[in-house]
């Protein structure tokens, strides 16, 4: 008797904690729709449920990181008022900012930025 209730028992937490494994996966990551270049920066546009979200990285960073996986998590996006450009750092605080006609980030919110590999998943 104990057996059999101590087998239910583990099946039941079993496949509790597998559906919220993957809740909690699908929610913690960005979907990268498109991916343009400029010289110093890769620019994803993601969508998370039904926003876009402009998510900068500068090319020195990932390049070895290509080709790109599918998505972004979330949680290693980091907002910034400046971005580094060549060996200088260009302040954008929180004005709408655009290089060779590629929108990195909307007026009124810091640019979103990935730093290494490690950002991207399947």
């Amino acid at each position: 008797m104990w057996k059999i209730l101590t087998v239910c028992c583990l099946a039941i937490a079993f496949l509790c904690c597998a559906t919220n494994r993957k809740a909690f996966s699908e929610q913690g990551r960005l979907e990268i729709v498109a991916v343009d270049s400029t010289n110093d920066f890769y620019v994803f546009k993601t969508r998370r449920s039904s926003d876009t979200v402009i998510v900068v990285a500068e090319k020195g960073n990932i390049s070895m990181c290509r080709p790109f996986k599918r998505f972004i998590i979330e949680d290693s996006v980091h907002e910034t008022a400046k971005l580094k450009s060549g060996s200088a750092y260009v302040w954008i605080g929180f004005n709408e900012f655009t290089i060779n006609d590629i929108k990195v980030k909307k007026k009124g919110e810091l640019a979103k930025t990935v730093t290494n590999c490690m950002s991207f998943t399947n």
